[in-house]
């Protein structure tokens, strides 16, 4: 968790909640501490500088974590399936997977 993610040309970029770098998907769990002016001021200039970097931010509150966590696997596979539907693909009998998912 909270992993740093780096710029095309290097240079830390953001830490997200979660992240999956090979399909530039960052996942950010807004709670109440995202709540004030200035979190909400840095939380806007992280997801813009992600933005501009080709990263895809969601963005899930406690409604979704806690109420509908079923709803939050769904999207998040609908996005790699769009920006890295190689992840989603078991790997072919007799090689070695390019990436472990851990649950």
């Amino acid at each position: 968790m909270n992993e740093p993610v780096y710029r095309d040309e290097s240079g830390w970029l953001a830490e997200p909640d979660l992240s999956l770098a090979e399909a530039k998907i960052a996942l950010e769990y807004q709670g109440e501490d995202h709540a004030t002016a200035k979190r909400m001021r840095s939380d806007i200039t992280r997801d813009r500088d992600l933005r501009s970097q080709g990263w895809l931010t969601l963005y899930y509150g406690p409604a979704e974590v806690f109420g509908r966590p079923w709803t939050i696997a769904p999207e998040v596979r609908a996005a790699v399936r769009v920006r890295a539907p190689h992840l989603l693909t078991p790997p072919r009998r007799g090689t070695r997977p390019i990436a472990r998912v851990v649950r």
